[in-house]
């Protein structure tokens, strides 16, 4: 059973990793001490498009997610009513899922936070939860991203900044 410094190893290797990456791909990206809202990366390009971060990473077999981050999901009498979309002030917010294995073998998943918030809205069980009506927990797995393994591309697609024309 993992303890909590495994954990925060975990995470700090994923978003270091994904730091990695991105410089690799001309990229500028820095993490953050501590807890920013919504994003653990914030990096630029050299034509100055933006990139909100969101990782996680696991050495498990699946991601823990708060499902109430991503999608619209009420709570009454017992009951969990999936209501949409988690509106985000945000021009560009990326996912970077990592798998953390042995050094060279770490597995990437990336892609927009609509795709994550898609898939949560597909798979996200509504109605009474058994054990906690309260929870929003949900496990993610990575055959359910599997298309989006190694989709880097995703990040060329952040829209850029407007003209400036003086």
């Amino acid at each position: 059973m993992a303890t909590g410094r495994d954990v925060q190893l975990t995470r700090q290797i994923g978003e270091y990793l994904v730091c990695a990456e991105l410089g690799r791909r001309g990229w500028i990206a820095t993490t953050f001490t501590g807890s920013i809202p919504g994003f653990d990366i914030l990096a630029v390009n050299p034509d100055g498009r933006m990139l909100e971060v969101q990782v996680k990473a696991i050495r498990s077999a699946s991601w823990q997610l708060n499902a109430g981050q991503f999608i619209d999901v009420e709570v009454r009498d017992g009951e969990q009513f999936v209501r949409g979309k988690r509106a985000i002030a945000s021009a560009a917010r990326i996912c970077v899922f990592v798998v953390v294995k042995s050094t060279g073998h770490d597995e990437f998943y990336v892609f927009p936070w609509e795709d994550l918030q898609d898939i949560l809205l597909q798979d996200y069980k509504a109605g009474a939860r058994p054990k906690n009506p309260d929870t929003l927990h949900h496990a993610l797995y990575p055959k359910r991203i599997e298309r989006f393994k190694d989709n880097w591309m995703a990040i060329e697609r952040a829209p850029k900044p407007p003209t400036v024309i003086d």
